[in-house]
């Protein structure tokens, strides 16, 4: 997913990973922010873990792992005021629409 922000552009790229690959048991979602120019490296990685009593359940992973992928960019500076961060959540949700 491209983030076009004022300043510059970013992807965020998702990953859904089993049971047994992050800490040994549970399933979760990983968000990466990545850098348009240099695309290899990651500027931070945000993780979603599911409960392993819960149903893992892809959108709500992506949901959590991409509010604290924002959380982190605006500790970060990368973006700031309401402004930006609306303009982050938009982008998502016209990616990832209903049904995705």
């Amino acid at each position: 997913m491209l983030l076009q922000l004022k300043d510059k552009n970013y992807y965020v790229k998702f990953y859904h990973f089993p049971a047994g690959e992050y800490d040994g048991y549970n399933r979760g979602t990983k968000a990466k922010l990545l850098d348009s120019s240099d695309s290899k490296s990651a500027i931070a990685i945000e993780i979603a873990i599911c409960n392993p009593h819960d149903n893992f359940v892809r959108k709500t992973g992506r949901k959590l792992a991409f509010k604290r992928l924002l959380d982190f960019m605006q500790v970060a500076g990368i973006i700031s005021g309401r402004e930006e961060h609306k303009l982050c959540w938009d982008t998502y949700f016209e990616n990832f629409k209903k049904g995705k």
